[in-house]
C-alpha cells in the first residue's frame, strides 16, 4: 500500500512541472507581458516614466534577465512558498492566496457535503426502485443540474429566497462560523452543490443498477441477507467507485474557487480574488492563483487514486 501511494504521488511531479511550463510561457506570451502592466500601473498613479525608470523597474521585478532565467528563478521560489508580490498591492501572493483559501474552503465543504447528503440517497433510491416516481424525480433533477448554468440558479435563488422571502441575504460574505455569517454561506452553498449533486446521483444511480445485477449480489441476498445490507454494504461500495472520481475532480474545482459563484454573490473567496487579478492583469496573482489550482487539481485526483485502492485492493496490483 505505501509503495503505491509513493508511486502515486511520484508522478505527481512530472505533472506539476508541466504546469509550471505552461503557466509562466502562457502569461509571458501576453501582448505587453508584465512589463507593460507595471507601466500601466505607475502611469495611472500619475508617476513619469522614464527608460532609466523602466529599466529600475525591470531589474526589480526580475524581468531584465532571460526568460528560461526568469523561470528558473520562479519555480525555485515558488517551491519555496513564494510567487512574489502583487504588482498592484504590491502583498505577498501567496499570502493573498492564504487569506481567500478558508472561505473558497469551508464553500467548497459545504457544498460538497450537501451535495453528497442528496446524491447518495437519491441515486441508491433511483437505483433500487428503478422506473418509479423517485427514479422519474432524480431524472429531473439530474437533467436540470446538469443543464442550467450556476449562475442562472444563483440569481433564481437570490430573487426567490432572498429577495421575496427574506429568508436569506442576497449577496456578501461575513465569518461562515456565527449564525450571521452561516446565512451568507447558505446560497452560495446551494448553488455551488446542484450541478454536483445532479452528476453525482446519476452516475451513482447507473453504477447501482449495474452492481445490483452481479452475480455476488444474487449470492448475498439467497444467503438471506437482508435487502438494506446487500445494498449498502455490497452494493453500494463497488458502485462509490466511479462517483469518487467524480467527487475529486468537483472538490478540487470547488477549491480552485469558483468564480462565478463567488462573482455572483459576492462571496469574497479565490474566485473573487481571480476576477480582480484578471481585470487587472497582474501577472504574479494570475500565475500564483493558476498554479494553486493546479495543484489542488493534481492532489486531489491523486487522494482520489488512493481512496480507490483502499476500496478495490486490485488497483494496486495493476
Amino acid at each position: 500500500m505505501l509503495k503505491y501511494i509513493i508511486t502515486r504521488l511520484a508522478l505527481t511531479i512530472p505533472t506539476l512541472f508541466g504546469l509550471a511550463v505552461f503557466d509562466f510561457l502562457l502569461l509571458y506570451l501576453t501582448p505587453g507581458g508584465p512589463t507593460g502592466v507595471i507601466i500601466q500601473s505607475f502611469r495611472s498613479t500619475g508617476t513619469p516614466i522614464s527608460p532609466v525608470v523602466i529599466a529600475e523597474l525591470q531589474k526589480e521585478y526580475g524581468l531584465n534577465v532571460p526568460a528560461p532565467v526568469q523561470f528558473a528563478r520562479w519555480i525555485f521560489n515558488a517551491i519555496q512558498g513564494n510567487l512574489g508580490n502583487s504588482y498592484f498591492s504590491h502583498e505577498p501572493v501567496t499570502s493573498l492566496i492564504l487569506a481567500r483559501l478558508q472561505v473558497t474552503l469551508v464553500l467548497a465543504i459545504s457544498a460538497t457535503l450537501i451535495a453528497l447528503a442528496i446524491a447518495i440517497p437519491l441515486g441508491v433510491a433511483a437505483a433500487v426502485r428503478r422506473n418509479s416516481l423517485v427514479d422519474y424525480v432524480g431524472t429531473a433533477v439530474s437533467l436540470v443540474g446538469i443543464s442550467m448554468p450556476t449562475f442562472w440558479l444563483g440569481f433564481l435563488l437570490i430573487d426567490f429566497l432572498a429577495l421575496t422571502l427574506h429568508a436569506f441575504p442576497a449577496v456578501g460574505y461575513a465569518s461562515p462560523f456565527t449564525l450571521n455569517g452561516l446565512r451568507y454561506l447558505i446560497l452560495p452553498a446551494l448553488t455551488l452543490s446542484f450541478s454536483t449533486l445532479a452528476i453525482i446521483s446519476r452516475v451513482l444511480r447507473a453504477s447501482m443498477v449495474e452492481a445490483l445485477g452481479e452475480d455476488y449480489i444474487l449470492t448475498a441476498r439467497s444467503k438471506g441477507l437482508k435487502e438494506r445490507i446487500v445494498v449498502y454494504r455490497h452494493a453500494l461500495r463497488n458502485a462509490l467507485l466511479p462517483t469518487l472520481t467524480l467527487l475529486g475532480l468537483y472538490f478540487g474545482s470547488n477549491l480552485g474557487g469558483v468564480v462565478t459563484i463567488e462573482y455572483t454573490f459576492h462571496y469574497l473567496g479565490l474566485g473573487d480574488l481571480a476576477v480582480s487579478a484578471m481585470l487587472s492583469r497582474d501577472y504574479p496573482l494570475i500565475e500564483g492563483f493558476v498554479l494553486y489550482t493546479g495543484v489542488v487539481f493534481v492532489f486531489a485526483n491523486a487522494i482520489v487514486d488512493i481512496f480507490y485502492s483502499i476500496i478495490d485492493p486490485r488497483i494496486r496490483l495493476r
